[in-house]
């Protein structure tokens, strides 16, 4: 059997038995650049067929909380489970648009996308927030 079949599986298993509910929502929340919007697009793309969001190299690529809804699970003993997956900007205390200057990006669009940046950390952390106090 192919391993990403069996991958899948199994996590349709392990979310069938960490979910009470038929729908939840799962944040990926980490640092800039770790692989946050990868996941959630291998995720996406095995049950929904369609990618969350654009990867890049760029840091910050992902500037605002982006969510792919009604991706239905299916295990293979017949349960399964809705969820709404939200991908997240890289959670970091500085974000500086020198940074993004050693990829090539000009000053404005470096500025620009610092901001963004900075506001969408901070949209990331209000709803894990929400999670949390739920």
């Amino acid at each position: 059997m192919d391993i990403f079949v069996q991958t899948r599986n199994s996590f349709s298993r392990f979310l069938s038995a960490f979910f009470k509910k038929k729908r939840s929502r799962i944040g990926i929340y980490g640092p800039p650049n770790a692989g946050k919007t990868t996941l959630a697009n291998r995720i996406a793309r095995d049950w929904a067929g369609d990618a969350v969001g654009t990867v890049s190299e760029i840091p910050h690529e992902t500037r605002r909380a982006l969510r792919k809804q009604d991706i239905c699970i299916s295990g293979a003993n017949g349960h399964s489970i809705t969820i709404d997956i939200v991908d997240t900007p890289g959670v970091t205390t500085k974000i500086d648009y020198k940074e993004f200057l050693e990829y090539g990006l000009d000053k404005d669009e470096a500025i620009t996308r610092a901001r963004e940046a900075t506001e969408g950390v901070a949209e990331a952390m209000h709803w894990l927030r929400e999670d949390i106090d739920g």
